[in-house]
């Protein structure tokens, strides 16, 4: 079978934007650093906390990581179950609640930053270059299938900036830190699979977490 051009061109179109409808969010590991000559010690107790002042944001960000934690056969512990205030509490909080928690090892996450990207792409037409049409009616109406219009178009993309840091818990002392960049995101629950993938699996390359595959 023969496809015209105006076919084809609206069959791009409609698989360019339902490929834009069905992706989801996107991370990736943008920098790492471990502490120099740091012997990892394959953490298998977490304490989890998300730093933000949003306290229902906090307990879905604890609860989301600590669930994929969990499923990696590392013991977690969202903060927010030892430390009912929202903000920022005193030190004496932070360590009466590691010590409570049991925990051998905090990962604590923080928001940088937002990101919004905005991309356009102009309208064209679609058809053979020449005259539109030949001998009268039926001649244009012919050739007037030969042609189609695709309307401009724009996307919108949007980048939220995370760091993630990982405490040995014994000394209080950071061994590990990384920065990560998720493309739009729309919920904590949706997003926090593969951001959490990410974390995980590179700690656990490192042998600081004690992760299974």
């Amino acid at each position: 079978m023969r496809l015209h051009r105006s076919s084809v061109a609206a069959a791009a179109l409609f698989c360019g934007v339902f490929a834009a409808c069905q992706t989801g969010p996107q991370t990736q590991l943008v920098s790492a650093w471990q502490l120099p000559g740091y012997v990892p010690s394959e953490f298998k107790r977490v304490l989890v906390i998300c730093v933000t002042r949003d306290g229902g944001r906090r307990r879905r960000f604890e609860d989301a990581f600590s669930y994929q934690l969990m499923g990696r056969g590392v013991t977690a512990i969202s903060s927010y179950t030892l430390i009912a205030e929202d903000g920022q509490v005193p030190n004496d909080k932070l360590e009466a609640a590691i010590r409570a928690a049991h925990a051998d090892a905090v990962l604590a996450t923080r928001f940088l930053g937002t990101n919004t990207q905005v991309n356009f792409t102009p309208g064209y037409i679609y058809g053979p270059v020449g005259p539109a049409y030949y001998g009268g009616f039926y001649g244009f109406y012919g050739s007037a299938w030969g042609y189609d219009y695709v309307p401009p178009m724009a996307t919108t993309t949007t980048v939220v900036t995370l760091e993630t840091d990982v405490f040995d818990a014994a000394k209080l002392e950071m061994v590990w830190s990384a920065t990560t960049q998720t493309s739009n995101p729309t919920t904590i629950g949706q997003a926090m699979e593969g951001f959490a993938k990410i974390i995980i699996d590179a700690l656990a390359q490192r042998g600081i977490l004690a992760a299974k595959p």
